[in-house]
């Protein structure tokens, strides 16, 4: 692998790593805020329960102390008693408590709360600018206000008060009626109050990505160098697969030239010498001469098939179409197996007179015909007849080669065509093959558009069909 392509690698997983902090940490800024959100609405839920309680009763009686006299913004003729022993008693309505438990609570320099109003019977419950802020967009009908104020380094919450029937037994003469924002209750909580524990989570949280980018890290380097030594073995065998190829081509350049060629001589003399011994009787020398022939043209035929296989592994054979009459080609192919079918006594018969024209690559359905032709000579019982016939419909013509020798067995039909089973069989007389022919055949039809089957029953002889597009 590139050197560069491991760094790219690197770079995506950083980025990632990033992105995964980068989202974690805001999760984390935004949980702590909601669970600051969470806190502040249940404090002011319980200040408002306390308040609830408080004005039930109409207020509440207390002793006065010199930290609880009597409030002076109340305006209640009962506002102060004296008990039957004695006891100075002072009433506490629910704004007094709110302020008097507000003071506790600023005491712990924690959570603090503020009752205020923008109209406010006491000078001191006054709101301060974001207060005042709040308290007008309740009355645009906001339900809370919830922010940072980074000022004042505090989360800030604020919900409005609104007048239920107990308030109106003093809120009234104000002119409040019946769910009227009245007022509102602040709370502010320092922001360190959570610092220390959103910090610790973001620490934990970076000390695991940075756990993750190492163990990433290392992972991909062992992956760059497991890679690094697959490639060089791929590169070792590329090499290895190179010398064998050249070594290939040159045992078929050996088949071509050097085996082929001297095949076709003997082919050629073997075919003259049976043309001048046409006139005279017959003579065993004539017959040794017909099977030397027919030897030569079953060897020719297999080194043929065997370049031509060749050619189309490696893409080096060529589709080339052309306007053909296929009863010439028919024809040549026949003249091309005559010896051998006379060496076994057989006829070939092709009833078909008419001329049909397909438009197909010449050379590929001569090796298609010449191979089915050739494996019903073989196996065909001497003094046996085969038969090639030509039928059409509107789009194809179909092209039959029959035999009645011996069948091919139902076992083996179903993988007659597959290049994964070779099946090499001798024929009637012994003759060779490569079993290629077959699966040639196959390819080269399809390459045409059509298609090839075999109807084929042990003892009766075997019906080859294909098709070729009109």
């Amino acid at each position: 692998m590139n050197r560069k392509y491991f760094f790219l690698l690197i770079s995506v997983w950083t980025i990632v790593l990033i992105g995964s902090f980068i989202y974690n940490h805001t999760s984390i800024i935004k949980s702590n805020k909601t669970i600051i959100l969470n806190e502040s609405k249940a404090f002011f839920d319980q200040i408002v329960t306390t308040r609830t309680w408080n004005s039930m009763h109409g207020g509440v009686y207390v002793p006065v102390t010199e930290n609880n006299q009597p409030n002076p913004y109340l305006d209640d003729y009962l506002r102060d008693l004296v008990s039957t022993e004695g006891l100075e008693l002072t009433k506490v309505n629910p704004a007094y408590m709110t302020r008097q438990i507000a003071e506790i609570a600023a005491e712990s320099h924690q959570r603090q709360f503020k009752i205020t109003s923008l109209n406010p019977i006491r000078p001191g419950n006054k709101p301060d600018q974001w207060e005042e802020n709040a308290l007008n967009s309740f009355e645009k009908g906001m339900p809370y206000v919830f922010e940072l104020v980074d000022s004042v380094g505090q989360y800030r919450y604020m919900a409005p008060l609104l007048t239920e029937q107990s308030c109106l037994n003093c809120h009234a003469v104000q002119g409040y009626e019946l769910g009227d924002v009245r007022g509102g209750i602040s709370v502010s909580t320092p922001d360190n109050y959570y610092k220390a524990a959103i910090e610790s989570q973001i620490m934990n949280m970076a000390f695991f990505h940075l756990m993750v980018f190492s163990f990433g890290v290392i992972g991909l380097l062992f992956f760059y160098k497991q890679v690094n030594r697959l490639f060089l073995i791929i590169k070792n065998k590329n090499t290895e697969l190179l010398g064998l190829n050249a070594t290939k081509d040159k045992l078929f350049s050996i088949i071509a030239h050097d085996l082929k060629s001297p095949v076709s001589s003997i082919l050629g003399l073997s075919s003259l010498i049976m043309e001048d011994s046409k006139s005279s009787e017959a003579t065993d020398a004539d017959l040794y001469i017909r099977g030397i022939n027919s030897a030569a043209k079953n060897t020719y035929n297999l080194l043929d098939n065997l370049l031509v296989w060749a050619r189309t592994q490696t893409g080096k054979m060529e589709f080339a179409p052309e306007a053909l009459n296929l009863k010439h080609v028919i024809k040549e192919v026949i003249e091309l197996y005559k010896s051998a079918a006379v060496a076994k006594n057989i006829v070939i018969e092709c009833p078909h007179t008419e001329s049909i024209e397909i438009h197909a690559d010449k050379n590929m359905i001569l090796t298609v015909l010449r191979n089915l032709l050739s494996n019903a000579i073989k196996f065909s019982n001497p003094n046996g007849v085969v038969k090639i016939m030509i039928t059409s419909d509107k789009a194809f013509v179909f092209v039959t080669v029959a035999d009645h020798g011996v069948g091919i067995a139902e076992n083996i039909l179903k993988e007659l065509f597959d290049p994964g089973h070779n099946f090499s069989t001798k024929g009637t007389m012994k003759e060779e093959g490569t079993g290629l022919g077959l699966v040639l055949c196959k390819e080269f039809v399809e390459k045409h558009g059509g298609e090839i089957w075999v109807k084929s029953e042990l003892g009766k002889g075997s019906d080859f069909t294909f098709s070729l597009p009109k």
